[in-house]
């Protein structure tokens, strides 16, 4: 693994645990609209922790895998 990509992974990693709190209530069921605004779904939709397809939002595998190992 290049330095570029450790770094970017640790700046995934780091975004995931900053919203570990709101992650968290998504995935016990909160919706994603009432835990962030617009501007947080907007940032985690484009860093790759959050997708938006067929009008509903999911938390990515990846995100996901983050979370439970913390």
């Amino acid at each position: 693994m290049s330095r570029k990509e450790s770094l970017e992974e640790q700046s995934f990693i780091n975004l995931v645990r900053h919203y570990e709190k709101e992650l968290g209530k998504i995935l016990n069921g909160a919706s994603v609209k009432d835990v962030l605004d617009e501007s947080d779904r907007r940032t985690l939709r484009n860093q790759g922790v959050l997708k938006f397809r067929n009008r509903i939002w999911y938390i990515t595998k990846k995100a996901k895998d983050i979370l439970e190992s913390l």
